[in-house]
């Protein structure tokens, strides 16, 4: 009984783990999206500027 609850136990921490990790995930690809627009952003500006 107690190894099927240290089991268990562990089972939860890594299920909360993988989330945490899927979640910091998902966070990346935003902040990946968002420099992406960043740039796009600048470039625009860049190409502006340099039309003046």
């Amino acid at each position: 009984m107690v190894l099927k609850e240290t089991l268990g136990q562990l089972l939860l921490q890594l299920v909360y783990r993988v989330q945490n990790i899927q979640d910091k995930y998902q966070d990346i690809q935003k902040l990946e999206k968002s420099t992406q627009y960043c740039f796009q952003m600048l470039s625009e500006i860049t190409f502006l500027v340099t039309q003046q």
